[in-house]
């Protein structure tokens, strides 16, 4: 009799025991993960913010670059002596120009090629040209939006385009060539962003599916491990993407091409770019 006494009040206080535990140790699992996942998210827009800013200190030291050799004497010059009859020297001074812009280029792959325009946008000498004699490279960019604008007297960094040369994505920074407060010419570089990509993009891994992107002000992809993805796909055409595009920082849940992903981006206002990084959640 007495035994059955103890069993009956046992029993139901063994389970409600074993209840509890499992209760808290299910609340604790949970919290544990809930804790560790904002970790991670934490984590992850840092890493987008610190990424950014090292990409865009990195586009301002390359301003830097164009506006220091729009200053050197030996470019100020070529640009105007350049017509000018060749007992002046101008033929001496554009093929100096034409050298110190190939050193330039040598010091700095990263430009695919760096030009001196005169004012009219006749193209006066590049990198990438053997000057044997005063001849210049027969184009014009009069028309081409950097230079417009850098001959009004700003230092610019162009829109993510396709290069005339190689046909790879770059961007154009111009700054003027000024002859006291008079603007007398343009000298730019383009930037190869395919270096780019290996140099900032390439490099990041999160987990083992995880990875980082670059897009312009108007969606399109910039930079991004998988190539064929650059200057193919444009984010607008998703509503994650509209949604990045319409916020400067965030973290988004989405499904990204089959993956469960956690998304946390940022935009610079300057140059208009917005970092993403992307992680399975399935690995959070």
């Amino acid at each position: 009799m007495k035994t059955g006494l103890r069993e009956k009040f046992l029993l139901p206080t063994l389970l409600l025991i074993l209840m509890g535990t499992s209760l808290t140790a299910s609340v604790s699992f949970f919290n544990s993960k809930r804790t560790l996942t904002s970790q991670i998210n934490a984590q992850l827009q840092q890493n987008v913010r610190s990424t950014l800013e090292y990409i865009v200190s990195w586009v301002e030291n390359r301003k830097q670059d164009i506006i220091l050799w729009a200053q050197q004497s030996t470019i100020f010059q070529a640009v105007s002596t350049a017509g000018v009859d060749d007992d002046s020297g101008s033929a001496i001074f554009v093929k100096e120009a034409n050298e110190n812009l190939k050193s330039y280029k040598k010091a700095h792959p990263y430009f695919e090629e760096i030009a001196i325009v005169k004012a009219d946008g006749n193209v006066l000498t590049t990198s990438n040209l053997d000057v044997r004699n005063e001849t210049m490279t027969g184009r014009n960019i009069k028309d081409r939006a950097f230079f417009q604008k850098s001959l009004q007297g700003s230092v610019v960094v162009s829109d993510v385009t396709a290069s005339e040369l190689s046909g790879k994505p770059v961007i154009v920074i111009a700054a003027p060539i000024k002859a006291e407060n008079a603007v007398i010419g343009v000298l730019y570089g383009v930037v190869d962003l395919p270096y780019f990509t290996k140099k900032f993009v390439e490099p990041i891994k999160i987990g083992s599916q995880g990875y980082v992107y670059v897009v312009d002000n108007n969606g399109m992809v910039i930079s991004h491990p998988d190539a064929t993805k650059i200057m193919n796909l444009n984010i607008r055409s998703s509503d994650y993407g509209q949604q990045m595009l319409k916020q400067e920082e965030g973290l988004l849940e989405q499904n990204i091409e089959g993956m469960r992903a956690m998304v946390a981006f940022k935009r610079d206002r300057d140059i208009g770019w917005t970092v993403a990084a992307v992680v399975s959640i399935d690995e959070l």
